[in-house]
């Protein structure tokens, strides 16, 4: 070959490594770009979850202060159990995300309020073995009898979980999720209210049903790209949106959560990891969050990485889909 020749080669030699290694280069950029981008939607969305599942349990702790202090000191009269319940319902028309609001009495009799699409009722049980007795309220605080519902007739409150845990308990108390007597799936946070002597008068109860925590998690994934859930910190499953119940990769994040909460502690920071199921890579976004009471939640979001990025990793042709 000629000089010229060789030197041409070389050249060309030269100049398609170069682009190789600059294409190599460029591409791997646009990935930690993009994927830089995720991980800031990801860190906005979990503050997102994260203050509107404070702000759904908030009222809990606020509720139970005032109504212990209120029987305790008699400004309510905890012998009459009607009047305690509309007082409950009353203070639930002021109340977002709460369902109901209620008293077990040292007996097993109960008292309490709840509301349902707007409209407040209360009910009054004893253990006798005779039914509980419902009323909806009207606008001008009259009763209405109501049998809209069945209800067991051997209600207990003493033989209800929340009772027995605010017995364990000196302070205020969450409940795991459980169903309801009512038959929907909740959790409760508790207070056992007592005399100056220390003698037992009854439990105080907020409820919160977690189907509302799943609808307002529904009306998030109209805003923000990905999937929030919500855990227990042990890694049980609170609440995710009705499109995600059945996918295989919401076990993974439980199991991957329940690891972490039993073993490290989640972190009050967000945390993003990656985590690959059958033909996908998801991102994971998990952070702590705190509500007043004790309550020990996990917000969290998923997303799916080729469902999110598969258009762009196209157009670059880039020669995976992730780093």
């Amino acid at each position: 070959m000629s000089f010229r020749a060789i030197l041409l080669t070389v050249v060309l030699g030269l100049i398609l490594v170069s682009t190789l290694v600059t294409t190599a280069f460029g591409a791997r950029g646009v990935r930690l770009a993009i994927n830089t981008l995720l991980e800031k939607q990801i860190f906005t969305t979990l503050e997102a979850i994260t203050s509107l599942v404070q702000e759904h349990f908030e009222p809990a702790e606020r509720l139970l202060e005032t109504f212990a202090h209120d029987i305790q000191s008699g400004e309510i009269p905890g012998n009459d159990p009607i009047m305690l319940a509309k007082e409950f319902a009353r203070a639930l028309e002021y109340e977002d995300g709460v369902t109901w609001i209620s008293f077990g009495y040292a007996d097993g009799s109960f008292a309490g309020g709840w509301i349902q699409n707007g409209q407040t009722a209360i009910n009054v049980s004893n253990p006798d073995g005779s039914p509980p007795k419902e009323w909806l309220i009207d606008s001008k605080g009259n009763l209405e009898p109501f049998f809209g519902r069945n209800l067991p007739a051997d209600f207990d409150s003493r033989k209800r979980p929340w009772f027995q845990l605010a017995l364990e308990n000196t302070e205020r108390a969450w409940t795991l999720p459980y169903d309801f007597a009512t038959g929907e799936r909740g959790i409760t946070v508790v207070q056992a209210v007592r005399t100056e002597a220390g003698e037992l008068i009854g439990v105080l109860t907020v409820d919160f049903v977690l189907s509302d925590v799943a609808a307002y998690l529904d009306k998030l994934t109209k805003d923000f790209r990905g999937e929030p859930m919500v855990f227990s910190v042990n890694g049980q499953l609170l609440a995710i949106p009705k499109a995600m119940d059945s996918l295989p990769v919401v076990e993974k994040v439980r199991e991957m959560i329940a690891a972490k909460g039993l073993e490290a502690g989640i972190e009050d920071h967000a945390t993003v990891v990656q985590l690959s199921v059958a033909d996908d890579r998801y991102f994971v976004g998990f952070q702590a969050t705190h509500i007043p009471g004790g309550l020990e939640c996990v917000s969290a979001i998923l997303l799916s990485r080729r469902l999110a990025f598969e258009g762009v990793d196209q157009i670059v042709l880039l020669p995976r889909p992730w780093p």
